[in-house]
């Protein structure tokens, strides 16, 4: 059996580091695996298996305009139609929101089973009203709607039973793996202090803003502990401005995207997830 995996890019994610577990998983399971994204590989994080296929599409260009947009959308479509058809799948499987629009949209009279991955709950990661209701139009359109969590699937309650299944991420082993201490200390990590740590993109959903003014509150009454925030994203000069205006520039650290996040959580004291969630203005 063939199985194409179609995403956006293997960047640091979680949703990337899943199709990347996921491809290395069929693949040893004894299936023929494709990775298709649509950036390029400049963007790489993950690796795959080296017989996995990877197809890098390289047309995720920005568009400057909304007429743009309409255009570079249809050659993406045409383009990822082209491509999948070129690689004779017996299943395709696409990741998040917007890839999984285009993928069914591409492929629309072919044939081929689709099964598309919701990572997000699209109450609070909405990519705007169009997107939305291509969402609504388009997942009818899909063999399955996989979920990574019942309260996500709870979103897609106007989709029948029959099309909708929640499968949690891929989990694998951790061996033993380098410390990351010297590293994050050079960033500024203090090796004698209790860790917090958090990871994720630094966007509105992770909810790091809540984290931050959440340790504000103890931060002086517990000076021996720092948080220590793994990730990168569009809000990290927003963040360090939060965190430095909050008193924090020595208790919380910004160390960026490290390769070996195990590590550092074998090291701390708590791991916090403050992600934003549908009733809730976060965790914390």
């Amino acid at each position: 059996m063939r199985l194409t995996l179609v995403t956006s890019s293997l960047s640091c994610g979680g949703a990337e580091r899943a199709v990347a577990l996921l491809a290395k998983g069929f693949f040893n399971k004894g299936y023929q695996v494709d990775v298709v994204t649509i950036d390029d590989t400049y963007l790489d994080f993950y690796k795959l298996p080296d017989r996995v296929n990877r197809v890098a599409l390289n047309i995720a260009k920005n568009s400057p305009t909304f007429i743009h947009g309409i255009w570079n959308n249809l050659y993406r479509l045409w383009v990822l139609r082209r491509t999948i058809k070129s690689l004779h799948p017996d299943v395709v499987i696409s990741f998040l929101d917007q890839i999984n629009i285009l993928t069914l949209l591409a492929l629309v009279k072919t044939n081929y089973p689709v099964l598309v991955s919701e990572q997000n709950d699209p109450r609070k990661s909405s990519s705007g009203k169009v997107w939305d209701r291509l969402r609504h139009i388009t997942y009818s359109f899909a063999d399955k709607v996989v979920s990574v969590g019942d309260g996500v699937n709870q979103y897609f309650d106007w989709l029948p039973e029959t099309k909708r299944a929640v499968i949690y991420n891929p989990l694998a082993s951790i061996n033993s793996r380098p410390s990351m201490d010297k590293l994050l200390e050079t960033k500024g990590a203090d090796l004698t202090k209790k860790w917090i740590v958090a990871i994720g993109r630094l966007t509105h959903q992770k909810g790091f803003d809540i984290l931050l003014s959440a340790f504000k509150k103890h931060a002086g009454h517990h000076p021996d502990w720092q948080l220590i925030i793994l990730g990168e994203g569009e809000l990290r000069p927003e963040l360090e401005n939060l965190r430095d205006q909050l008193g924090l520039t020595d208790n919380v650290i910004f160390p960026g995207v490290v390769r070996n996040p195990f590590s550092v959580l074998k090291r701390s004291e708590l791991f916090v997830l403050s992600s934003r969630f549908e009733g809730l203005p976060g965790v914390l």
